[in-house]
């Protein structure tokens, strides 16, 4: 037997790739089997194989997303919507974060220690620091608002400065909106095989996928300390983990074409933390068709770039159980290189 329900959901839709505050009604016929109408989590899924969330961006500064459940069109950008100045959290005090709605955080930068005296230490200022930006991005970057303690055990075993003294934490943030985010998967399903991400550019353009990982200090349980400290040490596997500030996040190296097909994975290649699958509709056969974006010891990198002008961006079934997995991927379109096969 077969329902034919009416659904009319009243929804806040807030992507990964749209700010807005619309409320938008759906009112729409959707043919369900009704042994699958047993439980809420059921008839959620069913809403969400209704979406398939669409980007087009031109040469004109916005992107514009919709979704094929509606006829309301959202202009947007990956843009920055408020940047903190460099600040000091004195010992016990907390570093809070938040961000305008829709938007969601990425770290600039986090120094812990004795650096210099002034507000916080008045005293044995000795310049012992470490760089915490991956402890931190465990906790804030790719959320709409975070708190730390400052004295946090967590952070106060990552000093380099004698442990019976007590160090303070200098921290700045961005907060963009525009990006596709595993936040919006975990928080709403989307980007799912479900509901993916459709990115689409002008004919004779391709698309570059960016990826930001946030996840590096969970996912390799890394001592922290040995992380860039004072950043003397260019031997070490974490140095060319970098710093993402307002004006890079937007100015990323293009044209790293090695260190992107390091990142770049067909489904057959070998094992990776798989994070997203990207498919090129208009290629319909062979390993090329759907590529894999894998988790890299890099904060930041260029992990994707199309041959065609459309693709659709999955998340991984692993980034869905693995919730502690967090990461950010902005989009932008390229002019089609001679290089590269049509």
């Amino acid at each position: 037997m077969t329902l034919t329900i009416k659904m009319t959901l009243t929804m806040k839709v807030t992507l990964g790739i749209l700010r807005t505050s619309t409320l938008q009604t759906l009112q729409q016929p959707y043919n369900l089997p009704s042994e699958n109408i047993r439980t809420p989590r059921n008839l959620c899924h069913a809403i969400f194989l209704l979406c398939l969330h669409t980007v087009t961006e031109f040469d004109s500064p916005s992107a514009t997303a919709t979704t094929t459940t509606t006829t309301t069109t959202t202009s947007s950008t990956t843009t920055t919507t408020f940047k903190s100045n460099l600040t000091d959290y004195c010992p016990y005090d907390y570093f809070t974060a938040t961000c305008p709605e829709d938007s969601l955080i990425i770290m600039t930068e986090a120094n812990y220690g004795r650096m210099r005296q002034g507000l916080c230490i008045n005293e044995h200022s000795i310049g012992c620091t470490a760089d915490i930006i991956n402890y931190m991005d465990s906790i804030c970057s790719g959320k709409p608002k975070c708190q730390v303690g400052v004295s946090d055990h967590s952070m106060h075993r990552l000093q380099t400065c004698a442990k019976d003294m007590l160090s303070y934490l200098q921290a700045s943030y961005i907060c963009v909106y525009g990006y596709l985010a595993s936040y919006y998967t975990h928080k709403m399903g989307q980007g799912t095989e479900a509901c993916p991400w459709k990115i689409e550019v002008k004919p004779g353009q391709q698309i570059q996928l960016v990826l930001l990982d946030f996840s590096i200090a969970n996912r390799y349980k890394t001592d922290m300390r040995e992380v860039n400290i004072n950043n003397n040490n260019h031997n070490n596997h974490h140095h060319h983990l970098q710093h993402l500030s307002s004006n890079n996040i937007n100015n990323i190296d293009d044209n790293n074409h090695d260190h992107n097909q390091r990142h770049q994975h067909p489904i057959v290649s070998d094992y990776c933390h798989v994070y997203a699958h990207v498919v090129e509709p208009e290629i319909t056969s062979g390993a090329d068709r759907k590529w894999n974006v894998c988790a890299g010891s890099s904060r930041s990198s260029v992990v994707y770039t199309s041959r065609t002008n459309r693709v659709l961006v999955e998340v991984s079934e692993y980034v869905v159980v693995e919730r502690q997995i967090n990461f950010m991927i902005k989009y932008k379109s390229t002019s089609l290189s001679a290089s590269v096969p049509a």
